[in-house]
């Protein structure tokens, strides 16, 4: 926590990602981020942020992203964070969404191949949309978020294998969140098996308006990607209005 608060070091950029960092861990380096001015990147990928387990099949908030939430809400130099395959469960996603909501800073947000609907990637849990609607709210609040990666968090209830049920409440939330957003640039939606498990319509209904253009292939690679990325001459309508 003290090394991140050293004014004479200009920390701009972190690389913490799958270091094996505890909640106690993550959680001191958040509250050194609360005073850093300096750093604009940390990635903390690959570190184990599931809500806690209970008894009796209850779970309460991991104690990490509590104190990650209070470093959005004060830190304003970060603009890049990565969280990706970091466990994130509809708990720990509703609270990082109150952060989400106040920053002024981030820019680009990584979650990809998160449980964020409680769904994990071998399809196993009962579908929980609770904390990806705390997300949508915060995403349609949002002043600052440009570049957005919710790539394999089986937001539709399947995996990238075409194993699951499906389940449209998340992508519901998503399509109105993005009528309102006035920010984001690119949004990755890729091995959520959306279309081929019935979403089409409503990734279409995202591109509707012509605010937002899908793209599938972005490389000459094999691999088919769900990419949504604004409209430019868009955002300079908007701009100037």
């Amino acid at each position: 926590s003290a090394l991140l608060t050293l004014d004479h070091l200009r920390l701009i950029k972190v690389d913490l990602r799958e270091s094996g960092l505890c909640a106690k861990s993550i959680s001191v380096i958040a509250k050194g981020l609360v005073k850093n001015d300096t750093l604009e990147q940390i990635n903390i990928s690959r570190n184990k942020m599931a809500d806690v387990k209970l008894d009796l099949g209850k779970k309460d908030l991991n104690p990490a992203l509590k104190d990650m939430v209070k470093m959005l809400n004060l830190n304003h130099s970060l603009l890049r964070l990565d969280l990706s395959e970091s466990s994130i469960e509809p708990i720990g996603l509703k609270a990082l969404s109150s952060g989400i909501k106040t920053s002024c800073s981030i820019r680009t947000l990584s979650l990809r191949a998160n449980p964020l609907c409680n769904v994990n990637s071998f399809a196993w849990g009962r579908f929980d949309v609770s904390g990806f609607e705390a997300f949508t709210d915060a995403l349609r609040m949002s002043v600052s978020l440009e570049f957005l990666n919710l790539g394999e968090c089986q937001l539709v209830g399947y995996n990238k294998n075409g194993e699951g049920d499906y389940n449209a409440l998340a992508l519901l939330h998503l399509v109105s969140a993005l009528k309102w957003n006035k920010t984001l640039r690119q949004l990755d939606l890729s091995d959520n098996y959306i279309f081929q498990a019935g979403g089409r319509p409503l990734v279409e209904d995202i591109m509707s308006d012509g605010r937002f253009k899908f793209y599938d292939k972005l490389d000459k690679g094999n691999r088919i990607y769900c990419m949504l990325r604004r409209n430019m001459d868009e955002i300079m309508r908007e701009r100037k209005a």
